[in-house]
């Protein structure tokens, strides 16, 4: 049934009609538990095709030697080629999938989404991805409604064979016709038939009669079916929905954004040995092992289980902190109680929201206490703390997920019962209602995620239709979704602020009126964020825990000169590894560097009335909003590919302003003396002349 298959590397294409018309495949990925061997998928057609002949084409998905490969037949033409299939494990659809030709091998890259398999064909015109049940989302958002357009579903890529880069520009598509896509969700094959063994286990993948597709094991004496897909709510309309796979033929000149495509393609090329060799892109999701039990409503919300998991534990933290305090008082239990408690459900939420991999989080954890433990008492704490109140504060349930960041003694004296002071009649103040302010609030942030989180990811810009807009409209759509963005933090700061007040942890004393403050776990302030005039004022109101530990530990350690990047850089490194984070952390030292020298040579230039001081509000106001979208795209992308791309796009304008007002303001509009400049040159004046020829 299948012919030899040709040799990797040899380059050969299926013809049909005249036109180019390879097929795409999806991988299906190996499961990790001790059934490795055993592949499993569901796969549906996606296209306007009706009648699929079962003996038209046959496919074989064969692994051997710990990889798996592609192998097509084309029974009309009797040629036959092989896909070497990457892994390319992926959560987020602002990874796209790609394929290549070097050295005269094809390639597929796969990437895997909720679950879902989405894969490019690999003549590389058109790539899928949205996963099935945001299809189906988005069909049935637009139903009824006949002025909304269902929203694109595939973005073009243009073939590129194995032209040089320099002859891009002459590479236009050719083919109008209609690609097949496919898509599915995984199944379980639990058929001990289907067993890993040390021969090679060959699977046929071919359509039927009504459309659906059945695996048919081939090995030798076995016809059974590995499994048979059934049509679900969510791919029964696909076939009638997807008429944005088809690609209109160009007929005279290349699209005018070929020169953007062939920018972000290059910087493509230049990652393939990096993508080549297994490894990850920094900020993909290579797993996740957390719960899958709510999976079911996170397919019907259309939204990845792990933020189902995440809400579901905020939600639930939210009355525990509740019976804490109202049940768990230093007066009516003991000491251990109040420490154990938080840290047994601080842990049960990591392993419901991280499974297995919590066990990271406890090995850090445990090295951290080691390293105290054996180091030198000048260099670390003189009093090392118990075991349990030392994973009590870092497991807490309060904060354990989101933060924020909270000082050690500070939680003792809350586990203690001795961080709230009675006011002047002597009564100890209430934390419900500022806790609920905090909840009402971070409720208003998720509605704004729920209503417009998802038509917005932050990738958006990068589409065509984005692109052909005029630099200043992309550029506010570039700004609203780095909004958007930011929202997701609002909430979920917010939020874990009034889980602190409400199991009484977060008391900072009283103002000037007598009125309780909250604000010991408050990491956020998103009016200050977002009226700034600075980009220190927007640090200021934003991660506000985590930046009172980095001026203690890296600010007011470090010399002058290098203090401000020295707190950048390190800010960068507690993040992660991820690229985009230094590149943003970068940008923001030199942003603020660059805020600073400005406000010291222009300000006092604008204060002589009220109208100019309004001028120069408005012009740092727009400065900084700007500043900081330009800053922070990099952050949530976080790989190099869409920072460049788009810093280029816009010839990196930001960078150079900031690099000009540093180095070059200064020399044509000198900085404003000192106030204490200003007092040493009024005592000299008042000095004898004897002392001052002394001086």
């Amino acid at each position: 049934m299948y012919p030899d298959v040709k040799e990797e590397g040899t380059n050969c294409d299926v013809t049909k009609d005249n036109q180019m018309r390879t097929k795409q495949f999806y991988h299906v990925s190996n499961s990790e538990s001790s059934r490795s061997g055993k592949f499993r998928g569901v796969f549906l057609p996606m296209s306007e095709r009706s009648n699929v002949t079962n003996d038209s084409e046959n496919y074989c998905l064969k692994r051997t030697e710990g990889k798996t490969a592609l192998f097509y037949e084309d029974s009309n033409s009797g040629r036959s080629f092989r896909f070497i299939l990457h892994r390319k494990n992926a959560r987020k659809a602002d990874i796209y999938a790609c394929a290549k030709c070097k050295s005269r091998r094809k390639y597929v890259r796969i990437m895997v989404q909720n679950d879902k398999f989405l894969c490019d064909p690999a003549s590389l015109d058109h790539i899928c991805y949205m996963s099935p049940i945001e299809l189906y989302n988005e069909r049935v958002k637009n139903e009824g409604t006949q002025q909304r357009k269902t929203r694109k579903l595939v973005a073009e890529l243009k073939t590129i064979g194995d032209t040089n880069l320099e002859d891009r520009n002459s590479v236009v598509p050719t083919s109008s016709e209609p690609k097949e896509v496919y898509a599915g969700s995984l199944l379980d094959c639990s058929d001990s038939t289907f067993t890993n063994s040390l021969a090679e286990e060959q699977y046929c993948v071919t359509p039927s009669s009504e459309n659906v597709i059945e695996a048919h094991s081939v090995a030798e004496g076995s016809s059974s079916n590995m499994f048979k897909t059934e049509t679900n709510r969510e791919m029964s309309f696909i076939r009638d929905e997807l008429q944005a796979s088809e690609q209109e033929p160009t007929e005279t000149k290349p699209s005018p954004l070929l020169r953007d495509e062939v920018c972000l393609q290059s910087i493509k090329m230049a990652l393939e040995k990096f993508l080549d060799n297994g490894i990850e892109m920094p900020g993909t999701y290579t797993f996740y092992d957390g719960s899958t039990v709510l999976e079911p409503i996170a397919s019907y919300l259309g939204i990845p289980v792990d933020k189902v998991n995440f809400v579901l534990c905020m939600f639930s933290s939210l009355p525990l902190a509740y019976v804490f305090k109202r049940f768990m008082k230093p007066c009516t239990v003991s000491r251990q109680t109040r420490t154990a408690f938080p840290l047994l459900i601080g842990f049960l939420f990591c392993f419901f929201c991280f499974g297995r991999a919590t066990k990271h989080l406890l090995a850090n954890c445990l090295l951290n206490y080691a390293i105290m433990c054996f180091s030198p008492e000048r260099y670390v704490h003189k009093e090392i703390p118990s075991l349990l109140d030392y994973m009590s504060y870092i497991f807490n349930f309060q904060t354990a997920l989101t933060g924020p960041v909270n000082f050690y003694s500070d939680y003792l004296a809350f586990l203690d019962g001795v961080h709230i002071v009675p006011n002047k009649e002597g009564e100890l103040p209430s934390p419900i209602r500022a806790s609920l302010k905090k909840l009402f609030e971070s409720l208003c942030y998720l509605l704004i995620i729920m209503t417009y989180g998802s038509s917005f990811p932050p990738e958006i810009i990068l589409e065509k239709e984005y692109l052909e807009l005029p630099y200043v409209q992309w550029f506010f759509w570039w700004f609203i979704i780095l909004v958007l963005i930011r929202v997701n933090y609002y909430f979920a700061w917010t939020f874990a602020d009034s889980v602190c007040n409400m199991s009484g942890f977060g008391f900072s004393g009283y103002d000037e009126h007598g009125v309780a403050k909250w604000e010991l776990c408050t990491n956020v302030k998103p009016y200050q964020v977002e009226m700034a005039q600075s980009f220190k004022e927007t640090l200021d109101g934003w991660n506000i825990q985590t930046g009172g530990w980095l001026r203690r530990v890296a600010y007011d350690r470090s010399s002058k000169k290098i203090r401000t990047v020295a707190t950048y850089m390190l800010s960068a490194l507690w993040h992660g590894i991820s690229v985009g984070y230094y590149i943003t952390f970068f940008t923001g030292a030199l942003f603020t560097l660059a805020g600073a020298t400005f406000r010291r040579c222009m300000r006092h230039r604008f204060l002589h009335s009220k109208k100019q001081k309004a001028v120069y509000d408005v012009m740092t106001f727009v400065a900084t909003k700007i500043a900081l979208a330009y800053a922070t795209y990099a952050f949530v992308m976080m790989n190099l590919e869409p920072a460049i791309f788009v810093y280029k796009r816009v010839f990196f304008v930001i960078h150079i302003i900031a690099l000009l007002i540093l180095f070059v303001l200064p020399r044509y509009f000198h900085p404003k003396p000192s106030e204490r400049s200003k007092q040493s040159l009024d005592l000299l004046d008042v000095l004898p002349e004897e002392i001052k020829k002394g001086i």
